[in-house]
């Protein structure tokens, strides 16, 4: 006899439906680009309702999601990349975003460079930001900053030590700071 998975329950899929938006802009933050985006966004979504017997209802939802996206994600692309790319750490100077805005952009060093920043960005320039940092930080940075993963939700995702997701998501964050200014600047 063949067994199937239990009846999908309603609050399941009204749960589900409320965390699509979240799902897309992260595929679209570790895909970078909207077809791969949309077809990992659609397999999480197949993945989840596959699987809607293994979720715990009162657990955190969309941290469940993200981590079946990020592990659909690795599995599928991570062959494209076989080699991470190495940042050195001479890149992740945090003191130097301070030191360009005094020199560059500011009237002083009273002036507040996230005030600065500010005004200078663009929605898109921190997208292409965000997307244009390698790999590993990439990763981190999705789930923790832009959908609000605490460290050990990032590290159960990404199957790492939340000590490598500190210390990825400090780097990852110099490394933003940088190409940020580096966009301010250039507007």
């Amino acid at each position: 006899m063949i067994q199937t998975a239990p009846a999908r329950p309603e609050w399941f899929d009204a749960a589900l439906e409320a965390q699509i938006d979240a799902l897309y802009r992260a595929a679209r933050y570790l895909a970078r680009s909207e077809s791969d985006a949309e077809d990992l966004a659609q397999d999480t979504v197949v993945r989840a309702l596959d699987r809607h017997h293994q979720f715990r209802q009162g657990t955190n939802m969309k941290a469940w999601l993200l981590t079946i996206l990020t592990r659909l994600y690795y599995d599928r692309f991570r062959g494209q990349q076989r080699k991470p790319q190495n940042v050195s750490l001479e890149e992740c100077d945090e003191f130097d975003l301070y030191q360009q805005v005094c020199r560059d952009g500011g009237s002083g060093p009273s002036e507040d460079p996230a005030v600065l920043a500010e005004q200078r960005l663009a929605a898109a320039d921190v997208q292409d930001a965000v997307c244009a940092l390698p790999e590993e930080y990439r990763g981190a940075i999705v789930l923790a900053l832009v959908n609000e993963m605490n460290y050990a939700e990032v590290a159960a995702a990404l199957e790492i030590p939340i000590g490598t997701v500190r210390s990825r998501i400090s780097r990852g964050r110099a490394l933003l700071q940088r190409r940020l200014w580096q966009y301010a600047r250039e507007a």
